[in-house]
């Protein structure tokens, strides 16, 4: 990092404060299972089987058996998320074997860091590194994490492709000619590591990537004459790095985009079964709440399990079964968890 630079405070103005993982204890409750489940089932994952393939790439001896599915060649796609979530739950729970782990998780990834920096990573997984170096600082007090965020920062800088392509129904998660998938989420956890420094190396790679194109829409309303049939969750995640624009600037465009955007997205991509975006698209005229086709993918194999339901407060119409629609680059069957 730069010399001498000091936390930011935000310039956007703060009406409530989290409790940010702290002072709060789950009593015996289905919430405290599932956190002690989630707490087993991860601290259980050897950290040689999460590193395996890191080490592998680095030329150094690879023990364990490394992971599968997206994980097969290495865990870069989740590996910020790991990090993030078990520091997040450590501070949560008070489990110090949560935090040790993600701390000797980052001490054995950052011995596989190439040359120049290179965390061999593409954006869209690097983004979810940054997460989880900033939650290493914020949430273990890990200092080393944000030295070693400084510079992979600097190394992606110079290395990632700045086409920036918006998605559209033929590249709706704007993968682009670069291999940028989802290059619109990058600048909240950029602007959280701002703040968190004041280095504005920071500040100004994320500002890079600002998703105007899609954001613009929602400047002034929340009923857009049309959305795209693009990518639903990445595309209500971009608004995370509207509402932290917002943060870092204070310009209240940034709070107006969130606000309608937050409005659209309740009331056109929403659904009682916990569904999101209809084929995981957010649209506009075939996305309302009264449309309740539901990827099947992300509920099992064959046809959608909401056939012939009405399954929200608008019941205009019933449904049935969906069509089967293209699939487009990077879209293959997966785990929506590990989404």
């Amino acid at each position: 990092m730069t010399e001498k630079t000091m936390p930011q405070e935000p310039k956007g103005q703060t009406v409530l404060l989290p409790f940010d993982y702290d002072g709060v204890r789950l009593l015996p409750s289905r919430f405290l299972d599932q956190v002690e489940r989630t707490q087993a089932v991860y601290g259980a994952i050897p950290n040689d089987d999460i590193l395996h393939g890191f080490r592998r790439a680095a030329g150094l001896p690879a023990p364990g058996n490394g992971l599968r599915g997206w994980c097969r060649n290495t865990s870069s796609v989740i590996f910020g998320q790991l990090l993030s979530g078990l520091v997040r739950m450590a501070r949560g729970t008070g489990e110090t074997a949560l935090r040790d782990k993600a701390l000797a998780l980052f001490d054995g990834w950052r011995q596989t860091i190439g040359r120049n920096s290179d965390v061999r990573m593409r954006p869209y997984d690097w983004e979810k590194l940054v997460c989880g170096l900033v939650d290493l600082h914020a949430y273990a007090g890990v200092d080393d994490a944000l030295q070693i965020l400084s510079e992979t920062t600097e190394w992606a800088a110079r290395t990632f492709d700045r086409s920036r392509r918006p998605a559209d129904g033929h590249d709706f998660q704007a993968v682009g000619p670069g291999g940028t998938s989802e290059w619109y989420t990058l600048p909240e956890n950029l602007y959280r590591a701002y703040l968190a420094t004041g280095d504005t190396l920071f500040r100004e790679f994320a500002d890079i990537w600002r998703y105007e194109h899609f954001w613009q829409q929602f400047a002034e309303t929340s009923e857009p004459t049309v959305v795209l049939p693009v990518h639903a969750y990445s595309h209500l995640n971009t608004f995370s790095s509207a509402a932290m624009a917002y943060a870092v600037t204070g310009d209240q465009r940034y709070l107006q985009i969130c606000i309608n955007a937050h409005d659209f997205f309740l009331r056109t991509q929403c659904y009682v079964t916990g569904g999101f975006g209809p084929w995981t698209h957010a649209e506009t005229k075939r996305a309302r709440i009264g449309d309740a086709r539901i990827e099947s993918d992300f509920i099992g194999k064959g046809e959608s399990k909401n056939v012939g339901r009405r399954d929200s407060a608008d019941h205009g119409q019933e449904i049935g079964p969906p069509r089967r629609r293209p699939r487009s680059h990077d879209c293959a069957r997966r785990d929506p968890v590990g989404a």
